[in-house]
């Protein structure tokens, strides 16, 4: 049987007891259920707001710009973070970039290639730098072939076994020996022949 004057917590009034763990009456516990689910689903929009702000591209270009700043301001910090992270997880993170390496060959051979460019212009001390996106568009540019020679790069495939030879190299117009800057300006796209060809030559 349901226990009588049993008294509310919430409103303070009395009502029958119809389960053992009742402590409030039903009408406070339906407004407590809707407030609630209210207070629920409020919380529950904001953290998809959120979620969707952050997959904006204004916010990515910020975060990025944030990120940028913080590097630059604590770039010793950083590099001894970094150093002491290599040595504890040597074993770690060469399993890592070698899978990485074997799960996507070509983005590997691009990313050998550009760190291997990178390391030439600063070992000449070449002034400036250039991207990945920047190169592609200036392929584009030029409809995928050579500068010098009008060959695109499709046909190089066909006249080549070779890999590195079925590409368009980067071609410094001024040579970066002779005070070239390493600025997407001062760089051509070159079939393997005409950038061998060219060597540390101006046209």
């Amino acid at each position: 049987m349901p226990e009588a004057n049993i008294v509310c917590a919430i409103c303070r009034r009395k009502f029958l007891k119809t389960s053992n763990n009742q402590k409030c009456c039903k009408a406070c516990k339906k407004e407590f259920n809707k407030k609630y689910r209210r207070e629920y689903h409020k919380r529950e929009y904001i953290i998809l707001r959120e979620k969707k702000r952050r997959k904006t591209k204004d916010y990515k270009l910020k975060k990025s710009k944030n990120n940028k700043r913080y590097c630059l301001k604590n770039q010793k910090k950083l590099k001894q973070y970094f150093k002491i992270y290599y040595q504890e997880n040597k074993e770690k993170i060469y399993l890592r970039v070698k899978k990485w390496v074997l799960d996507n060959p070509e983005k590997a051979r691009i990313s050998g290639r550009n760190r291997s460019n990178r390391r030439r212009a600063v070992k000449i001390k070449a002034i400036g730098s250039h991207t990945e996106q920047e190169w592609q568009q200036k392929k584009k540019d030029y409809n995928y072939s050579c500068a010098y020679c009008g060959i695109q790069e499709k046909d190089l495939k066909k006249k080549y076994k070779l890999k590195y030879q079925q590409i368009l190299h980067k071609d410094h117009f001024f040579p970066l020996t002779k005070n070239g800057t390493d600025y997407i300006d001062n760089i051509r796209p070159a079939c393997v022949s005409c950038n061998t060809g060219k060597n540390n030559k101006i046209f």
